[in-house]
């Protein structure tokens, strides 16, 4: 390093600088840059393996043992993510047979819905040593019924330190007797997390759903009273437990995604002794027909709003005929209204206009938000379909929301016109009245994807360069005609836009574009995409 003193320049030592400053420098930079510093001396390297080491993700195909991880590290390691890679997993066509009775090849499992890799009293072992370790969690990427054991979820539960855990993909101790599933001792959790992949096998010749249902319910009750944040796959929630048994003195973030709950009682009722929310997910799965979905506080059910601090409130398939948009409080500061999954995640190549059918149109949308009374509200996510009242939707957004600066639309035309009859200019023109926004992001369902073509009956399919090229040069002009419908007096400096999933594409990709208001006309300069 250089300082300057008087007219000449002095070396500085990097390492005679403060530690705190170090320390602040090391917690910025990359992964890579780390590396390369801890590598320099000995005592960067002491400020740099703590950092390096805070987060650990382990992918095992074999049994965990003790020496998964060297114990000069383990000290460091604060959150630690398992990832399950089992080779006695079931392929996902499997589950629909009675092939898992056939153990004959299994390698380390003696169940064909139990993990093999995990073994409670070894886990406990490699775990209990990691005396900063706050958070574990374990999870897999295959789409299959695979499940940790009781006894392994009780040697992780029993860790005195743990703080968080979280399972992703994983079932519950599938196959385990109810009798057996009891907790002698649990870690006092501050947050729990239990979710399935949305695309698992269902219907399924073992059926996990209520062995799932009984381990979850086992696992709040011991703890319930120093939750602060519950994160659940609706069909694993154990309803009765959860809004009737048990109490949440400290709970201020609920989030359950799947299948729409079964009640007589209005949701409102269901979590209404959840006084302390501050973060409300309700993403349940697209209704069976447009007149189904349940509002959160029906029409004449007398009540007053149970959550007076609520901050961040996402509620799918949002209907007009709902109370709740009467009474939401004024420390909301973020309100998503969309679809769940989003629509253009299950049409992908095909457009599917039943779906399509279940969203709100711009017109029952503005009369929603027309009802929210939220003049502090900074983020804003929604998704409709088009029809005649979506420029005054548009427009009206900054006289409804003045001091808004995060919005996400997500747009889609109305089934009997084309994606070239959208007309983008007039759709971001409208919303200059939003004088405070620096954060935009797009959807305008106005693209198709790439054609995709076979070179012969059973050949792979592909897509063209050609196609490829035709394909983001649209996405450049749409993001052109952006960038001049907001003007040259847009308070943003960057927006961004939505590729749908393709046959390549598995996933939607977010492409970040940059406003250059240099010239005549705005323009916008891709950055990347995320």
């Amino acid at each position: 390093m250089l300082q300057k003193v008087g007219s000449k320049h002095q070396t500085v030592s990097f390492t005679a600088l403060d530690d705190d400053v170090l320390a602040t420098i090391c917690e910025r930079l990359c992964k890579r840059s780390l590396i390369s510093l801890s590598e320099t001396s000995k005592s960067l390297r002491e400020l740099c393996v703590p950092i390096l080491f805070r987060h650990c993700h382990i992918t095992n195909d074999r049994p965990v043992e003790y020496r998964f991880l060297p114990e000069t590290l383990r000290r460091h390691v604060r959150s630690l993510y398992l990832n399950d890679e089992c080779p006695d997993m079931l392929d996902q066509w499997d589950c629909y047979t009675e092939t898992f009775q056939n153990t004959d090849t299994l390698r380390f499992a003696t169940n064909r819905f139990v993990c093999g890799l995990y073994e409670g009293s070894n886990l406990r072992n490699v775990l209990s040593p990691m005396s900063g370790l706050h958070s574990i969690t374990l999870g897999h990427a295959r789409v299959t019924i695979h499940g940790i054991s009781w006894t392994v979820l009780q040697s992780i539960l029993s860790l005195p330190q743990l703080r968080e855990f979280s399972l992703y993909s994983h079932h519950l101790a599938p196959g385990t007797p109810p009798e057996e599933l009891r907790l002698e001792y649990s870690a006092p959790l501050i947050s729990f997390g239990f979710i399935l992949d949305d695309n698992r096998p269902r219907s399924t010749v073992f059926d996990p759903r209520e062995s799932d249902k009984r381990a979850v319910s086992v696992i709040l009750s011991s703890v319930h009273k120093t939750l602060k944040r519950l994160v659940l796959t609706a069909e694993a929630a154990p309803l009765r437990a959860i809004c009737t048994t048990l109490d949440w003195p400290c709970l201020q973030e609920l989030r359950l995604r799947g299948e729409r709950l079964t009640s007589d009682d209005p949701i409102i009722a269901m979590f209404a002794h959840m006084t302390q929310l501050r973060v409300l997910e309700l993403n349940f799965v697209e209704p069976k027909s447009p007149s189904e979905p349940q509002p959160i506080w029906p029409v004449g059910y007398r009540s007053v709003l149970p959550w007076p601090e609520l901050q961040d409130l996402i509620i799918s398939f949002p209907i007009n005929a709902d109370q709740i948009y009467d009474n939401l409080p004024a420390t909301l500061r973020t309100l998503t209204l969309q679809c769940f999954p989003h629509i253009e995640m299950k049409t992908h190549i095909y457009r599917d206009n039943t779906l399509l059918r279940l969203l709100r149109s711009s017109s029952e949308l503005l009369h929603i938000l027309r009802r929210c009374n939220l003049p502090l509200l900074r983020g804003l996510k929604m998704e409709y379909r088009e029809d005649a009242a979506e420029n005054d939707l548009l427009c009206n957004l900054g006289l409804f929301f003045p001091t808004l600066r995060q919005l996400k639309v997500r747009r889609h035309h109305r089934w009997d016109l084309d994606a070239t009859d959208v007309q983008v200019e007039p759709i971001t023109c409208a919303l200059r009245s939003l004088l405070q926004l620096s954060d935009l992001s797009l959807y305008l369902d106005n693209v198709g994807v790439p054609i995709v073509r076979q070179k012969h009956k059973f050949g792979p399919y592909y897509h063209t360069e050609e196609d490829l090229a035709i394909y983001e040069e649209s996405f450049n002009q749409v993001a052109n005609a952006v960038a001049r419908g907001l003007g040259s007096m847009t308070p943003l400096k960057m927006f961004e836009l939505l590729q749908p999933p393709s046959y390549l594409f598995g996933c939607p990709r977010w492409k970040v574009y940059r406003i250059d208001i240099e010239g005549d006309t705005p323009h916008a300069i891709l950055m990347s995409n995320t």
